[in-house]
């Protein structure tokens, strides 16, 4: 797999003659392949057998060795890593990503940050529309919303309608649009606010008129009874069997 990154160069600092006899492999690519991985691996296995045996190495080379073995792989699993989290431009042959060890953690921190909050977006999305279907089902259950009032449903962004969002570098800013606490806010939203809300619940085409915009708001939010016809003093509720009845004096 070719990987479009050039890291720090990675050398096996052996002094000549301290291991004779032994396979040294050529120096890695850069950023190291696979092919090299398995290559470091093995120097080290021959170098951990002559050990194993009792047998005596120079502290240097086993030294050497082993930084050699790790650095060709966290090389080869940082490579991968740029490739796939910042696919830019090939750098240019022999141009190194990053010049020296510090500098290398840098980049590779800047890579997971960027995996990180990518990850961190998905599970905001995912737990924006899970409390959606919550405060949807939930206001099923409260009928007009008078005596219990509405649940705020979050729009797709996950920003809360009754709060003001300013405008930044790739997001629109737009004002805070009343609360649907209960059927009567519903009903009384204008039809400026009831397109806001339709906008950004992602409904498409609006509604031409203000009656149809506020049915399709109240659909959205579980507001399941006709607000057209509820008021505070004669309600219309929804009874545990589904059906509707008429409550007076309320």
């Amino acid at each position: 797999m070719a990987i479009p990154v050039a890291l720090a160069q990675i050398d096996l600092n052996l002094a000549p003659g301290l291991l004779p006899g032994f396979h040294l492999p050529p120096q890695p690519a850069n950023p190291p392949t696979s092919v090299n991985v398995t290559s470091a691996v093995r120097l080290k296995a021959e170098v951990d057998n002559v050990l194993r045996k009792g047998e005596p190495l120079p502290d240097a080379a086993v030294e050497a060795v082993a930084f050699f073995e790790s650095e060709v792989i966290a090389a080869r699993q940082i490579g991968l890593l740029l490739a796939a989290a910042a696919p830019a431009a090939p750098a240019a042959p022999g141009a190194p990503l990053a010049a020296g060890g510090v500098a290398l953690i840098l980049t590779t921190i800047r890579a997971l940050g960027n995996r990180l909050d990518a990850r961190m977006d998905g599970i905001d999305q995912r737990l924006d529309g899970l409390q959606r279907e919550i405060a949807f089902n939930g206001n099923i259950g409260k009928g007009t919303g008078v005596h219990i009032p509405f649940t705020e449903v979050l729009f797709r962004d996950g920003s809360l309608p009754s709060v003001a969002v300013v405008a930044a570098p790739g997001q629109l800013g737009r004002p805070a649009l009343p609360a649907l606490l209960d059927v009567d806010v519903i009903r009384n939203l204008t039809f400026q606010d009831a397109g806001h809300y339709l906008t950004h619940h992602g409904v498409a085409p609006l509604p031409a008129s203000t009656v149809a915009r506020r049915t399709r708001v109240a659909q959205i939010i579980g507001c399941v009874v006709d607000f057209r016809y509820v008021h505070h003093s004669r309600l219309l509720e929804l009874t545990s069997s589904g059906l509707l009845m008429y409550r007076a004096g309320v």
